[in-house]
Protein backbone atom coordinates (compact mmCIF):
# COMPACT_ATOMS: atom_id res chain seq x y z
CA UNK A 1 0.00 0.00 0.00
CA UNK A 2 1.12 3.78 -1.06
CA UNK A 3 1.31 7.26 0.60
CA UNK A 4 -1.81 8.89 0.68
CA UNK A 5 -1.36 12.02 -1.11
CA UNK A 6 -1.11 13.90 1.93
CA UNK A 7 1.99 12.10 3.21
CA UNK A 8 3.36 12.14 -0.56
CA UNK A 9 3.36 16.10 0.26
CA UNK A 10 4.86 16.40 3.44
CA UNK A 11 7.80 13.54 2.34
CA UNK A 12 8.29 16.11 -0.43
CA UNK A 13 7.94 19.41 1.53
CA UNK A 14 10.93 17.85 3.57
CA UNK A 15 12.85 16.75 0.57
CA UNK A 16 12.71 19.20 -1.69
CA UNK A 17 15.54 21.23 -2.15
CA UNK A 18 18.95 21.20 -3.38
CA UNK A 19 21.82 18.49 -2.15
CA UNK A 20 25.74 18.27 -2.76
CA UNK A 21 27.92 15.84 -2.12
CA UNK A 22 29.21 12.82 -4.09
CA UNK A 23 28.75 10.15 -6.46
CA UNK A 24 30.93 6.90 -5.89
CA UNK A 25 31.27 3.91 -8.09
CA UNK A 26 34.14 1.35 -8.99
CA UNK A 27 36.61 1.71 -11.84
CA UNK A 28 38.16 -0.39 -13.74
CA UNK A 29 41.74 1.31 -14.75
CA UNK A 30 43.14 -1.93 -16.31
CA UNK A 31 42.30 -4.55 -18.33
CA UNK A 32 41.81 -7.23 -15.76
CA UNK A 33 39.35 -7.40 -13.12
CA UNK A 34 40.63 -5.65 -10.83
CA UNK A 35 38.00 -2.66 -9.96
CA UNK A 36 39.15 0.55 -7.54
CA UNK A 37 36.59 2.79 -6.12
CA UNK A 38 36.60 6.24 -7.20
CA UNK A 39 34.41 9.27 -6.39
CA UNK A 40 33.10 12.56 -7.77
CA UNK A 41 31.52 15.60 -6.87
CA UNK A 42 27.46 15.75 -7.77
CA UNK A 43 24.43 17.94 -6.82
CA UNK A 44 21.20 16.89 -6.87
CA UNK A 45 18.14 19.01 -7.09
CA UNK A 46 14.47 17.10 -5.51
CA UNK A 47 12.22 19.71 -8.18
CA UNK A 48 8.90 18.08 -7.72
CA UNK A 49 6.98 15.47 -6.12
CA UNK A 50 7.94 13.52 -9.27
CA UNK A 51 11.50 14.27 -10.11
CA UNK A 52 14.89 14.80 -9.86
CA UNK A 53 17.80 15.99 -11.55
CA UNK A 54 21.66 14.91 -11.02
CA UNK A 55 24.07 17.76 -12.12
CA UNK A 56 27.64 17.48 -12.78
CA UNK A 57 27.54 13.81 -13.49
CA UNK A 58 30.62 12.82 -14.77
CA UNK A 59 30.24 10.68 -17.85
CA UNK A 60 33.49 8.34 -16.95
CA UNK A 61 31.01 6.89 -14.28
CA UNK A 62 29.07 5.44 -17.18
CA UNK A 63 32.30 3.41 -18.54
CA UNK A 64 34.05 2.83 -15.01
CA UNK A 65 33.44 -1.09 -15.68
CA UNK A 66 34.83 -1.21 -19.01
CA UNK A 67 38.03 -1.79 -19.68
CA UNK A 68 40.27 0.39 -21.48
CA UNK A 69 38.95 0.84 -24.79
CA UNK A 70 38.14 3.30 -27.70
CA UNK A 71 34.66 3.47 -26.25
CA UNK A 72 36.21 4.26 -22.52
CA UNK A 73 37.71 6.80 -23.68
CA UNK A 74 35.47 8.74 -25.59
CA UNK A 75 32.73 8.55 -23.42
CA UNK A 76 35.60 9.61 -20.60
CA UNK A 77 36.23 13.05 -22.74
CA UNK A 78 32.81 14.07 -23.12
CA UNK A 79 32.76 15.44 -19.14
CA UNK A 80 29.98 16.60 -17.20
CA UNK A 81 26.24 15.97 -18.04
CA UNK A 82 22.81 15.69 -16.33
CA UNK A 83 20.32 13.13 -15.84
CA UNK A 84 16.52 13.67 -14.85
CA UNK A 85 14.56 10.68 -12.94
CA UNK A 86 10.86 10.22 -12.10
CA UNK A 87 10.90 9.58 -8.46
CA UNK A 88 7.72 8.39 -6.19
CA UNK A 89 8.10 8.60 -2.48
CA UNK A 90 7.15 5.41 -0.92
CA UNK A 91 7.73 5.76 2.74
CA UNK A 92 7.46 8.94 5.45
CA UNK A 93 10.53 8.39 8.42
CA UNK A 94 12.51 7.96 7.23
CA UNK A 95 11.70 9.47 3.61
CA UNK A 96 12.22 6.81 1.24
CA UNK A 97 11.88 6.99 -2.40
CA UNK A 98 11.69 4.68 -5.43
CA UNK A 99 14.58 6.34 -8.06
CA UNK A 100 14.05 6.14 -12.17
CA UNK A 101 16.84 7.50 -14.10
CA UNK A 102 15.73 8.26 -17.65
CA UNK A 103 17.79 7.03 -20.25
CA UNK A 104 21.02 9.10 -21.60
CA UNK A 105 22.59 9.71 -24.65
CA UNK A 106 25.06 12.15 -26.11
CA UNK A 107 27.32 12.98 -28.59
CA UNK A 108 31.39 11.48 -28.11
CA UNK A 109 34.41 11.41 -30.66
CA UNK A 110 34.78 7.56 -31.10
CA UNK A 111 37.74 7.00 -33.22
CA UNK A 112 37.19 10.21 -35.01
CA UNK A 113 33.81 10.13 -35.71
CA UNK A 114 30.95 11.31 -33.67
CA UNK A 115 28.46 8.60 -32.98
CA UNK A 116 25.62 8.83 -30.44
CA UNK A 117 26.36 7.39 -27.15
CA UNK A 118 23.45 5.95 -25.24
CA UNK A 119 22.73 3.66 -22.14
CA UNK A 120 20.10 3.17 -19.67
CA UNK A 121 19.43 2.30 -16.11
CA UNK A 122 17.42 -0.43 -14.43
CA UNK A 123 14.35 0.31 -12.54
CA UNK A 124 14.22 -2.13 -9.46
CA UNK A 125 12.29 -0.93 -6.38
CA UNK A 126 14.72 -3.60 -4.27
CA UNK A 127 18.19 -1.51 -5.56
CA UNK A 128 17.15 1.78 -7.36
CA UNK A 129 16.06 3.83 -3.99
CA UNK A 130 17.09 6.62 -1.91
CA UNK A 131 16.92 7.29 1.78
CA UNK A 132 16.81 10.58 3.38
CA UNK A 133 16.97 10.86 7.18
CA UNK A 134 18.52 14.25 9.05
CA UNK A 135 19.23 16.32 5.97
CA UNK A 136 21.56 13.45 4.22
CA UNK A 137 20.15 11.32 1.14
CA UNK A 138 21.94 8.38 0.18
CA UNK A 139 20.87 6.63 -3.38
CA UNK A 140 21.58 3.65 -5.57
CA UNK A 141 20.80 3.07 -9.67
CA UNK A 142 21.74 0.70 -11.51
CA UNK A 143 23.07 1.26 -15.09
CA UNK A 144 22.30 -1.08 -17.80
CA UNK A 145 24.97 -3.50 -18.97
CA UNK A 146 24.25 -2.53 -22.41
CA UNK A 147 25.76 0.14 -24.28
CA UNK A 148 24.99 1.92 -27.58
CA UNK A 149 26.63 3.93 -30.53
CA UNK A 150 24.49 4.99 -33.24
CA UNK A 151 22.08 2.35 -32.30
CA UNK A 152 24.10 -0.54 -32.23
CA UNK A 153 25.46 -2.43 -29.15
CA UNK A 154 29.37 -1.58 -28.64
CA UNK A 155 29.60 -3.25 -25.05
CA UNK A 156 28.20 -5.57 -22.69
CA UNK A 157 29.16 -5.00 -19.61
CA UNK A 158 30.08 -8.38 -17.35
CA UNK A 159 28.12 -6.50 -14.70
CA UNK A 160 25.79 -4.12 -13.70
CA UNK A 161 27.07 -1.04 -12.90
CA UNK A 162 26.02 0.00 -9.53
CA UNK A 163 26.41 3.33 -9.15
CA UNK A 164 25.98 4.99 -5.37
CA UNK A 165 25.86 8.47 -3.67
CA UNK A 166 25.93 10.53 -0.44
CA UNK A 167 24.76 14.24 -0.25
CA UNK A 168 24.12 16.49 2.17
CA UNK A 169 21.24 19.01 2.11
CA UNK A 170 21.87 22.70 1.30
CA UNK A 171 20.86 25.10 3.61
CA UNK A 172 20.16 28.91 2.25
Amino acid sequence: MGLSPKEKQEAFQEAKGEYKGFVYFNDRKTSDNVLTLDSAEVTINILTDSTMVIHDMPSKVLVAKVAPSNLKTAVTKYGKFDINYKIDFAEVDPIKMVVAPLPISFNVNYIGTTKKYETGFLFNRKFSGAALKRGILMMQIIQSKIMLLDGTTETNMASRNFIKFKLSKVVR
